[in-house]
């Protein structure tokens, strides 16, 4: 006890000077016993505040304003008014308290309300028109700071968190949220604290789990609206809005119901001018009758686009040069631009030539050729040397695969920025369909930019269509992401059937990378928009995987039932869909149905989907004939290997690998089932002390070769769950044939590639990741050490300052240390190449609009860059083939994927790294240091990394307090 602790009753009071009350505020920081004091004099205060409102009679206060009234009640009554503040804060957090009664202030002083989201916390939710200032800087409202302060002292959090929002102050809102205790409505107001933050997906996110628990929930409903609203969903958003309009809520309902007719009005109209303009267009092709100077102005390349329809399906002279002031319109008023001089050529064409095809062309629009009567008309119009119509009848077709050589003839005959970008498509349709992928995106890549630059918006947005649609075939979801942005944006006015489906390959984008509530948002405004068949197909074909995820039978064949009524081929994602629930003998399933459905549709499929097929056939064939159903997916498998470049077949391979191990698990081969999954993901297959670990939905197998070289396998087909438990996945009869295993590789690709509890704490053990090769043994007498610590990310990114080194890590010549401004994404890679041992102390983050997988937050470059990504790191070589540890929180997530392993550590091995050291979880800033370190110094000294992990792991784990290292995990 000292002088300054007399103070506190007098701090607490108020009645200290300033000078004073800061000093004392200092003395808090040193002084545990007066912090705990302090703590409960708040405490029972606010319980007294709370009995008061209750009309509960308490021990009258002193006419001062002191509180030293709490020492003149008798022993007995202390004890009881504990008792009564363990049972009030025990009830608070089990039952979600109503908040604090304040009525004698306003939460909000004006009469509008300064953000456009509600909030749970009632006091905060009743109704104010929303108002801001035009040119605010930051719309905020007024909470009075006496008000703040009652609910802070009252741990009424959700209370405080509102008032910091109408405060503008989301960060401290979030803050005071996730002090609360956890509820529906505290989620709901994460979610508001998200909006306001720009977060529109973490908002929908957690908006789609308290709607799943109360879907007439207000808040909520409206939140997700906004949210909605904000990520271009108008017609999703609008019926989030009327479901709040129906609740009747005074002000809330009439505010809703606006919002709603706003949304849907503002659509509407945007739909009917496109509706007009098109049809107007449309009418210029069929009859030659020019559109108003407003329809061209409005729809400039739609324009330009159905103009070369027209001239290219008429022979009459007259027409195609009444088509002459448009051209010249649309190149600006230059009557020597590309359009103009393509009109004028064609008006100079032989036209009693091309009579004889026009008919025959224009009617593929409305009746299609087959494959072989399309062929016969191409090569027929191009031995009579009209081109442009083959051009127009391929167009028509959508077959430029196919036929990319007389639209490659057109382009190169006219020097017309449209026809080269309409060419080079083709060839990229052409590449794509032989597997070259590379070639096909560099190829659009090229063609995007000068379509940009000629502000061709209708095609542009096509392009970028085909872009994505390729990418997202080779499940590169980032770069399609970006390519999905950039493309919905354009054709949102411009091109709306290319806007929708590109909202379907956002749609599909989000199923990949596993965010449902945006995937869900996607589909349920496209089918406002568009409830065609296909579109209904594809939003529940997708919504079924999900339900087959969450191992939701009734919910997958609920949604399969859905569109029944459609009557279309089979698509690859139903297929799989429908062949995984066969495979769990689900009586709905009709088996020989699925084949002959599969077979059928099969030959329209690309060629990665032709082998993704065959491997599903043959898994449907498993069961009844395994021979024929293994030759099957070898056939699918063996076709797959040609094709690095496609992502489907990648997937096609993963899958018939892991499906192929199971059956040999299943049949009691150990050694195949354990050969089968170390090829998959690069491994020999034959080494001791492996094991092989492989989950496909329902199914799951072990398969383990011990010291001595014996093997053992186990199968399980009862699995309900997304990620079983460890004992699931590797059971006690496994873990004891490994028990006489120095160290343990682990062969297992995603989704258990990366669990960190997959084999318990004492056991040495590393994940062998895929794609990398074999590396010579290091020497030690070339270590050359790399540390990068103190680095200074972003402000932006608001991550805390961690814990600096004060000297650098040695006087040794070999090391180099990146610190400070130095520790950019380029100084880091580039020494990462000679490096044979780096350690990297950083955040780790995990933004999907930067990496699929997480990142390493640096310090920027001079262009803003800042984020170390798996992408960036495996384009580089690293000669000396480091040991490398990343420090950084979730160092070792990897990405949800299933065809392949992608992680930092993945793309680390992949750049030539020996080892990487990685925790999947959030690690301690003040304790990583020093535990890293005594696992290098074992490295160091000869220790495999697997079992140096493992010793300091047991000896931190006999202390309290550092479960985290059990997330510590080694790749190699």
């Amino acid at each position: 006890m000292t002088h300054a602790c007399d103070q506190l009753d007098a701090f607490f009071d108020g009645e200290l000077r300033p000078v004073d009350a800061d000093a004392f505020q200092l003395h808090l920081g040193a002084c545990r016993g007066c912090a705990e004091a302090l703590h409960d004099r708040v405490m029972l205060q606010a319980l007294r505040d709370d009995l008061a409102e209750a009309s509960v009679p308490l021990p009258k206060a002193s006419a001062a304003p002191s509180r030293r009234w709490l020492r003149a009640v008798p022993l007995v009554s202390t004890l009881a008014l504990a008792a009564c503040v363990a049972f009030v804060a025990t009830w608070k957090t089990v039952k979600d308290p109503a908040p604090v009664s304040l009525p004698e202030l306003a939460f909000l002083e004006e009469a509008t309300r300064p953000v456009e989201v509600r909030l749970s916390y009632p006091p905060a939710d009743a109704y104010r028109p929303y108002g801001v200032a035009r040119g605010a800087d930051q719309a905020h409202g007024h909470v009075p700071l006496e008000l703040l302060a009652k609910l802070e002292k009252a741990h009424e959090y959700r209370g405080v968190a509102a008032g910091m929002l109408l405060s503008a102050e989301p960060a401290r809102a979030h803050d005071y949220l996730t002090r609360a205790p956890a509820s529906l409505d505290a989620e709901v107001d994460l979610a508001a604290v998200a909006i306001v933050q720009g977060q529109y997906e973490e908002a929908l996110d957690r908006l789609d789990g308290a709607l799943e628990k109360n879907p007439n929930h207000p808040q909520a409903l409206w939140n997700q609206a906004l949210a909605m609203r904000e990520l271009h969903l108008p017609l999703a958003a609008a019926e989030s809005f009327e479901k709040v309009a129906s609740l009747h809520e005074p002000g809330w309902s009439d505010e809703a119901k606006r919002r709603a007719d706003a949304l849907k009005a503002e659509g509407a109209d945007r739909a009917a001018q496109w509706t007009a303009a098109r049809a107007a267009l449309d009418a210029m092709v069929e009859d030659g009758a020019v559109p108003a100077d407003a329809v061209v102005r409005a729809y400039p390349s739609y324009a330009r686009f159905s103009l070369y329809d027209a001239v290219r399906t008429t022979a009459s002279r007259d027409r195609i040069l009444s088509f002459l002031p448009l051209a010249i319109r649309l190149e600006g008023g230059d009557e020597h631009a590309p359009l103009v001089r393509y009109v004028r050529s064609l008006a100079d064409g032989d036209l009693a030539r091309r009579a004889r095809f026009v008919a025959r062309v224009a009617a593929l629009n409305a009746t299609p050729l087959p494959p072989d009567g399309l062929a016969a008309l191409v090569a027929e119009l191009g031995a009579a040397g009209e081109d442009d119509l083959a051009f127009e009848a391929v167009a028509l077709a959508h077959a430029w695969a196919r036929f990319a050589a007389p639209i490659h003839r057109v382009a190169t005959a006219h020097d017309d920025p449209w026809l080269r970008i309409l060419d080079a498509r083709a060839s990229a349709y052409a590449a794509a369909d032989q597997g070259e992928f590379t070639r096909a995106e560099s190829t659009l890549r090229a063609a995007l930019a000068s379509c940009d630059a000629s502000h061709f918006d209708y095609l542009c947005a096509g392009t970028r269509l085909q872009l994505a649609d390729m990418l997202i075939q080779n499940l590169h979801a980032l770069e399609a992401a970006v390519v999905v942005g950039d493309g919905l944006r354009q054709s949102e006015v411009q091109a709306p059937g290319v806007w929708r489906a590109l909202a379907g390959d956002a749609a599909e984008l989000a199923e990949l990378r596993g965010a449902y509530p945006l995937m869900r948002a996607y589909f349920r405004d496209l089918l406002l928009h568009q409830p065609t068949c296909a579109t209904r197909r594809h939003a529940h074909e997708a919504m079924a995987k999900e339900r087959l995820l969450a191992m939701d039978r009734d919910g997958v064949a609920r949604e399969l039932a859905a569109d029944e009524t459609c009557e279309e081929p089979m698509t690859l994602d139903r297929a799989v869909v429908t062949t995984v629930l066969a495979r769990m003998g689900d009586p709905r399933i009709d088996v020989r149905r699925a084949r002959t459905d599969l077979a059928a549709a099969r030959a329209d499929f690309s060629p990665g989907e032709r082998s993704f097929a065959d491997v599903l056939l043959g898994v449907l064939s498993l069961r009844e004939d395994p021979s024929a159903g293994k030759a099957l997916v070898q056939r699918g498998l063996d076709a797959t290997r040609a094709r690095r470049e496609d992502g489907t077949a990648q997937a096609a391979l993963a899958w018939g690998d892991l499906n192929l191990a199971l059956s040999a698990a299943r049949e009691g081969d150990a050694a195949g089932a354990l050969a089968r999954m170390a090829t998959d993901v690069g491994g020999a297959g034959d080494e001791a002390c492996s094991l092989a670990v492989g989950l496909d939905y329902e199914l799951a197998f072990a398969a383990a070769r011990d010291a001595a070289g014996a093997t053992l396998a186990t199968f399980d087909d009862r699995i309900e769950t997304a990620m079983p438990s460890p004992d699931q996945l590797v059971p006690g009869a496994i873990r004891a044939h490994l028990a006489g295993c120095p160290s343990v590789r682990v062969f297992a690709p995603p989704p258990v590639h990366g669990n960190p509890e997959l084999l318990p704490a004492d056991v040495a053990w590393s994940f062998h990741a895929s794609g990398r090769r074999a590396l010579p043994k290091s020497d030690a007498a070339t270590l050359r050490r790399l540390l990068v610590s103190d680095v200074e990310p972003p402000a932006a990114l608001g991550l805390a300052r961690l814990d600096p080194w004060s000297a650098p890590p040695g006087s040794d010549a070999t090391v180099t240390w990146l610190h400070g401004a130095d520790a950019t994404p380029r100084r880091v890679l580039d020494e990462l190449a000679t490096a044979s041992e780096a350690e990297i102390d950083a955040h780790g983050l995990t933004d999907p609009g930067v990496s699929d997988a997480p990142l390493l937050a640096l310090s920027p470059e001079p262009d803003g860059r800042y984020a170390l990504t798996a992408a960036a790191i495996e384009a580089r070589h690293f000669e000396n083939h480091p040991v490398v540890v990343l420090a950084a929180c979730r160092g070792g997530r990897v990405a949800p994927y299933f065809h392949e392993t992608w992680s930092l550590p993945s793309a680390l091995l992949r750049a030539g790294a020996r080892v990487v050291l990685a925790a999947s979880a959030p690690i301690p800033d003040a304790e990583a240091r020093r535990f890293f370190d005594a696992v290098l110094q074992k490295i160091r000294a000869g220790a495999e990394p697997s079992v140096a992990l493992r010793d300091v792991r047991v000896a931190w784990l006999r202390e309290s307090g550092h479960e985290w290292v059990r997330t510590v995990l080694v790749f190699d």
